[in-house]
């Protein structure tokens, strides 16, 4: 495979078939392999698709670091959809401005960060579909 058919995803799998020992990706007190991280890439890629993200297209990811953040990252490459980070202590303002200005047609973030996200929405026409962690209404549930 030369450097430019390489992406990140290709990098995921290729680890998740090297690295069977899951002491690499460590979350609180639980141990994941990166073949975890690329099943679960792989399906939230299949739901990302369903509702229409497709190559080129923006996907704004509000998430802290935790293992949801790499999922979001890793189905986002592997669609070629264009990974958009959004800091967590990001304000209302900033964040309708950013989804707007960047085109974003989903957002992925926590419920936790509904209120914020509920001002921005006011500011952006582009923004389609919310995926939420522990969803609530107006989002789709991250874990479907």
């Amino acid at each position: 495979m030369s450097d430019s058919e390489f992406n990140l995803f290709q990098w995921l799998h290729d680890a998740a078939e090297r690295e069977p020992d899951p002491s690499r990706l460590v979350w609180e007190d639980t141990r994941m392999r990166w073949s975890l991280i690329e099943q679960q890439a792989r399906r939230l890629a299949g739901g990302l698709s369903k509702i229409g993200v497709r190559e080129g297209d923006r996907v704004a990811v509000m998430l802290p670091n935790i293992p949801p953040f790499l999922v979001a990252e890793f189905a986002s490459l592997l669609l070629g959809s264009i990974v958009v980070p959004v800091h967590v202590n990001t304000r209302s303002e900033e964040l309708g401005y950013l989804l707007d200005d960047s085109e974003a047609k989903v957002l992925i973030s926590w419920s936790g960060y509904r209120d914020v996200i509920d001002d921005a929405l006011q500011q952006t026409e582009s923004l389609r579909h919310r995926i939420e962690i522990d969803a609530g209404e107006g989002a789709l549930d991250f874990a479907a």
